[in-house]
């Protein structure tokens, strides 16, 4: 829970750099979240059992924040509305599944 928690950060910090400096911004999602980049980065950090199912919310995440960083339409919706309860989880669901909606909806609701 805690590196939900430092994920939505870091995705916040991208966001506001991208809010006030473009040039950087351009330079972050070229050098560093160019396709190439994604898969190495996403292969290089998951290991062992569910490694499938973690690349699958990786990419997920990274599919919704970085257009939302670009200022790009976003597939699907993100209902604001509605929080999500970071401490209480759904067993029908896997817990990778919901860490990353969590991700998603914090920094794209805050």
């Amino acid at each position: 829970l805690e590196e939900t928690r430092h994920a939505m950060l870091a995705w916040r910090t991208v966001a506001w750099v991208c809010s006030t400096e473009k040039k950087a911004c351009d330079e972050v999602f070229e050098t560093k979240f160019a396709p190439q980049h994604l898969d190495s980065a996403l292969q290089s950090h998951l290991t062992g059992e569910g490694k499938e199912k973690s690349r699958s919310e990786g990419e997920k995440i990274f599919k919704a924040l970085v257009p939302h960083m670009m200022n790009e339409k976003i597939d699907g919706t993100i209902d604001c509305a509605h929080s999500l309860d970071v401490e209480r989880f759904d067993s029908d669901v896997a817990i990778v599944e919901q860490l990353s909606d969590i991700i998603i909806h914090g920094v794209i609701c805050s």
